[in-house]
């Protein structure tokens, strides 16, 4: 009891020195890596929806990711549009019933004050943390609407992994990992950064984890570990970044940019407006409309 007030006290000063730590870092240029050689996969979720700014988004996993992929999976349900872009474009279809072998309106997940249907937004998270996609040991997921614009490495010649980190910090997600695995994350910068390489080995390990302490299968664990009146209180990525071991990750501030629609170019120009200064640029669906 006495721990977790400690912990929730602490959680108000995160957020500030998040924003000084960041102004510091962001300006400094990432320091190089060298790759692995390993083949990776890439995993990218999706709805219908995004097939506007996807091919973007493949555009910048080919010219950015410093590693030699094995193959590209789209995971979605199925959908003719879908699967003739994955065809047309030498990509591998993944029908999301038979990731986790139920989709997201089995869940019926609904939460927040405005008693929200959030039922796809942990599905997604849970597709990403299965580590059932994909032959090769490390995958990276990177999200529909992110766009690389420099050279990212993922995965070092050591095996270290890169964690892309930002300045956020939002406190439902840290509540939720003391809830799920009883220990109290206090990092210098936040893990969410709409993409992560994922190493199916510690993803065991996590599995093992959360099962030997709820003695439920670990998706089943993390659905009932969320705060039902938190319209948002869950991420894979604070999850797994923290669950990884310090002495097999390193760290760059990600230097990302949020663009409107209107912005929409491109890929050759949008490179060209912005990566002096950023790393990557985002399409937010809620600036769609804006």
């Amino acid at each position: 009891m006495i721990k977790n007030i400690v912990y929730n006290f602490s959680l108000h000063f995160l957020g500030v020195v998040r924003e000084f730590y960041y102004l510091v870092v962001k300006n400094f240029s990432p320091k190089r890596h060298k790759a692995s050689a390993e083949l990776i996969d890439i995993v990218i979720p999706i709805v219908e929806k995004d097939l506007q700014i996807l091919p973007l988004s493949l555009k910048g996993i080919k010219s950015c990711v410093n590693h030699s992929i094995k193959n590209i999976y789209v995971v979605s349900r199925l959908n003719e549009n879908v699967q003739k872009f994955c065809a047309e474009n030498a990509l591998v279809f993944v029908d999301e019933k038979d990731v986790l072998g139920y989709i997201p309106e089995d869940l019926n997940l609904i939460i927040g004050k405005k008693e929200t249907n959030r039922s796809g937004w942990i599905f997604q998270q849970l597709l990403k943390l299965s580590g059932n996609i994909g032959t090769c040991r490390y995958f990276i997921t990177i999200d529909a609407d992110h766009v690389l614009i420099q050279p990212h490495t993922f995965l070092t010649k050591s095996d270290n992994l890169i964690f892309y980190r930002n300045k956020q910090c939002h406190k439902a997600y840290y509540r939720n990992i003391v809830q799920l695995m009883d220990i109290r994350p206090f990092t210098i910068l936040s893990y969410v950064s709409h993409k992560m390489i994922f190493d199916k080995e510690l993803l065991k390990e996590l599995h093992k984890n959360i099962e030997d302490r709820w003695h439920q299968p670990w998706d089943k664990a993390i659905i009932q570990s969320l705060d039902k009146k938190e319209g948002s209180g869950f991420s894979e990525f604070e999850l797994f970044g923290n669950f990884c071991p310090a002495n097999r990750k390193k760290h760059i501030a990600w230097r990302e940019k949020k663009l409107h629609y209107s912005d929409f170019d491109s890929y050759e120009n949008i490179r060209k407006r912005f990566s002096k200064s950023y790393l990557s640029v985002t399409f937010p669906d809620y600036l769609k409309n804006k």
